[in-house]
């Protein structure tokens, strides 16, 4: 209660006529003690600290007196003011809304602090704890029952007169909560007098809290655990959740290690039978940990008592993982088809079906890929439409940007298609001769007979000339030989004859066509040229073969006594030395 006037008057003479006579700070400490027993209290502490404090009215000091006339004048200053001021409030107050009463609660309540929470709450004790523990049940009970994400929350009305619609006065639903015989409504009430209104929990709800918290599976564990492991932690997992995790983590990935190395042998068993089951179960191992893995997370998942925002992130990336390790699973049946696909007999017989395994296989790959990062993507929340979408002018984008590297795949594509060359064939391309190493995705590697490696762009190789050495059925045998004038044309005929039948009578050669003929006559020789072919593929058998035949034929010649002209030339530039 305000003092009396006169009362104030006399405190402000008196302690104008100390501070004139005693030092300031002493009387200070002194008014101070008087305030604090005096009737007034608090008010005449205030009072007292305004008068030493406050700065007097058209001075530029403050002079020792001035502050008792600001304490003085602000004692008795008019209602005009102070009415304004709660006319203000009043408005503001009136201004709360159902979404903002909401909004405030929730925030309050995962900020910790209940005990603010619990105005919105009206209980009929006077304990402000029997309040903090409804708020905190009641916030327990929304968290895990009610959905109130963004969307719903927009949702709630933000007048302060609530949403009319409904046909509820001063009432408002902000959600259902299920029980047994029924849904039951969660709702809020405006109350106060006008000035003074603000929305809270209505009777019936604030009645319904201890039932609604009863019906929670982890109750039990909120009352147990001390607050430091209740408290939450980040991405909204409390601190026990957070500790249990790596826990349940690991007795998941124990138990898909446990279940895959007993179920494989049994499998193997079962199937023992069936050679290519049996090899698509030997490559299963990694694949089928991270499955089982995964469902025994997602089975232990309801351990940790997550709510509802928290688990549907943590159960979508156990669902990741089952999705992924299906996509494993198919990617290595998929490599053990294609790679005994290459043993068949007949593709044997069809080389050029042969040849595209390998890409197929690639193809493969990156397509079970892009399912598996589709699924992943449409777990996490994200619209497959949209990530088509955003994926076509990526790809685009893409495309213009890497216009080379698309060139070296659709090469890579038509020599696996048209099969011109493949793994293992002796080629000449361009400049280079060698073995086909490996014919990737980009680039084709060569093996040279120095032994190094040359790699092509698939794109160029595309558009080079292609000699494949290895798909000849046999290999040519020419030579040219000069032979001086020492037989009459008789001689030569029979010569002729002799080299034909030489020829002929290797066991390598290929009898059908053999060519001997004179084609061109010199100064001191006759040409003479040789054509036939090796029933030979291999360099090295072709290399021998000739060699042979090339001793064969200088032995007929000089049978007939006949010389080479590259022995008569040599022959003379010797005696000349």
């Amino acid at each position: 209660m305000p003092k009396p006037r006169a009362q104030i008057d006399e405190r402000v003479l008196w302690i104008e006529l100390c501070r004139q006579v005693l030092d300031p700070e002493t009387m200070e400490s002194r008014v101070r003690l008087w305030a604090a027993r005096s009737r007034g209290g608090v008010v005449g502490l205030v009072v007292v600290l305004g008068l030493l404090y406050a700065p007097l009215a058209g001075a530029q000091k403050a002079p020792p007196g001035q502050a008792a006339a600001a304490a003085y004048a602000a004692a008795n200053a008019g209602p005009e003011h102070s009415d304004h001021n709660e006319d203000e409030k009043e408005a503001e107050s009136d201004q709360d809304t159902p979404r903002r009463a909401i909004e405030r609660f929730l925030a309050q309540a995962q900020s910790g602090d209940y005990f603010k929470a619990a105005e919105a709450i009206q209980v009929s004790s006077t304990n402000v704890g029997d309040g903090a523990d409804k708020a905190r049940k009641l916030a327990a009970v929304i968290e895990r029952r009610v959905e109130l994400g963004p969307e719903q929350l927009a949702k709630l009305s933000d007048l302060p007169g609530g949403n009319t619609s409904d046909g509820l006065k001063n009432q408002d639903v902000i959600g259902r909560i299920d029980m047994p015989l029924g849904s039951e409504t969660l709702r809020l009430q405006r109350t106060g007098t006008p000035g003074a209104r603000r929305w809270v929990f209505s009777p019936a709800t604030v009645q319904r809290i201890e039932a609604w918290y009863e019906r929670l599976e982890d109750h039990w564990v909120l009352e147990t655990l001390p607050d430091a492991l209740l408290s939450r932690g980040p991405l909204g997992l409390l601190i026990w959740q957070w500790l249990a995790l790596p826990l349940l983590i690991l007795l998941s990935g124990l138990g898909g290690i446990a279940l895959s190395v007993v179920l494989r042998p049994v499998l193997r068993k079962l199937l023992h039978s069936r050679e290519l089951w049996v090899a698509m179960i030997e490559r299963q191992r990694g694949p089928l940990w991270l499955l089982f893995g995964a469902l025994f997370a997602t089975l232990m998942l309801p351990l940790l008592y997550l709510t509802p925002v928290v688990s549907q992130p943590v159960r979508a990336l156990t669902h990741i993982g089952i999705e992924m390790s299906l996509c494993w699973i198919a990617w290595r049946v998929a490599d053990v088809l294609t790679t005994r696909a290459r043993l068949l007999q007949w593709l044997e017989a069809r080389p050029g079906l042969r040849g595209v395994l390998p890409l197929i296989r690639q193809l493969i790959g990156i397509g079970l890929a892009a399912i598996a990062a589709a699924i992943a993507l449409s777990e996490l929340g994200l619209s497959l439409t949209s990530v088509m979408a955003s994926l076509g002018l990526g790809g685009l984008a893409v495309a213009l940007a890497a216009k080379t590297t698309l060139e070296h795949f659709f090469g890579s594509v038509t020599l696996s298609v048209d099969q011109s060359i493949r793994v293992g064939d002796q080629v000449r391309i361009g400049d280079t001769i060698g073995i086909i190493e490996q014919i990737g995705m980009r680039s084709t590697r060569i093996r040279t007979a120095e032994r190094s490696i040359v790699t092509i762009p698939n794109g160029k190789v595309a558009d080079m000339q292609i000699e494949t050495i290895a798909a000849r059925d046999r290999s040519r045998f020419f030579l040219s030989l000069g032979v001086v004038y020492a037989l009459k044309p008789a001689g030569l005929r029979s010569l002729r004859e002799a080299l034909i039948k030489c020829v002929r009578s290797h066991p390598k050669v290929w009898p059908d066509v053999v060519r001997v003929h004179f084609t061109g006559l010199t100064d001191s020789s006759i040409t003479v040229e040789i054509t036939a072919w090796f029933q030979v593929t291999e360099q090295d058998q072709f290399l021998e073969a000739r060699q042979e035949l090339l001793l064969q034929l200088l032995e007929v010649i000089e049978t007939f006594g006949a010389t080479p002209a590259f022995a008569r030339a040599a022959a003379a530039q010797a005696a000349s030395k």
